[in-house]
């Protein structure tokens, strides 16, 4: 009877190292996709780069999703490559630098910037980049995400010095 027992508890904890497995493979985040966003940005591949910002002092009932961002951001920026090359050769940089980690997945980030990439074929984000006000957390194309703080870090040195044009 205990060897029964036993061996059920090994099938649990097994099946549960599975789960767990499975889990983060469906959260690690692909770091190739960095880099060759970063390729595309250096061979003109990427025409405009649109930034969304809410403030992260600004309260609110709960957590901003991605969705609800898109349509309540305080200010707004379009970075065109074409005649902005330098920024976003330094923005593609600020990324290899934040490359995104394993995040943590029970926190519910309060996502406060935006960072959509569109290529010159069509008018839908190659990449898009959601992160919350502290900047290491954050969804890179619907997959939960985990990043070191440079990218953060180069928007709020850059952001505002970027023409505005589409504040709200």
């Amino acid at each position: 009877m205990k060897t029964i027992k036993w061996v059920n508890i090994l099938l649990v904890i097994t099946t549960l190292n599975l789960c767990l497995l499975e889990v983060k493979a469906h959260s690690q985040p692909n770091t190739e996709t960095f880099e060759l966003l970063n390729q595309k940005i250096s061979n003109g591949n990427i025409r405009r780069i649109e930034i969304l910002w809410r403030d992260p002092a600004a309260e609110s009932r709960s957590a901003i999703s991605p969705e609800e961002l898109d349509k309540k951001y305080f200010q707004k920026r379009n970075l065109l490559c074409t005649q902005r090359k330098a920024k976003c050769l330094e923005l593609g940089d600020a990324l290899l630098r934040g490359k995104p980690t394993i995040p943590d997945l029970n926190s519910d980030p309060d996502f406060r910037w935006s960072i959509k990439f569109f290529s010159s074929k069509n008018d839908e984000p190659t990449v898009s980049i959601y992160l919350d006000g502290s900047g290491t957390n954050g969804v890179v194309n619907g997959k939960r995400s985990q990043f070191s703080k440079s990218l953060v870090n180069w928007l709020n040195a850059n952001f505002f010095k970027i023409p505005s044009g589409s504040a709200r």
